[in-house]
């Protein structure tokens, strides 16, 4: 978890297609603002979770798509400042 002073950001492997994501988790995960998801899978088949993250990860990702999701975080949490 990496946190700003006003959200952490949280990161959620889905790993299997077919294994359920409990409902109450899945309740956080919707009402939480920063929710990165991976997966080895495309997102699309994950539609039916009804989850709007941040960002999505497709396994594996290189350095460089891990740093365009950080600074979306950072960007949408930290607008005054820069990242580096």
């Amino acid at each position: 978890m990496i946190q700003s002073d006003d959200c952490a950001l949280v990161f959620v492997r889905l790993a299997e297609l077919d294994n359920p994501v409990p409902a109450p988790f899945l309740d956080v995960l919707r009402q939480h603002p920063a929710v990165v998801v991976t997966s080895p899978y495309p997102q699309h088949l994950f539609s039916h979770l009804n989850l709007h993250p941040l960002d999505f990860l497709t396994e594996p990702y290189s350095f460089e798509r891990f740093a365009r999701c950080m600074e979306r975080y950072w960007n949408q949490h930290n607008p005054k400042e820069s990242p580096l």
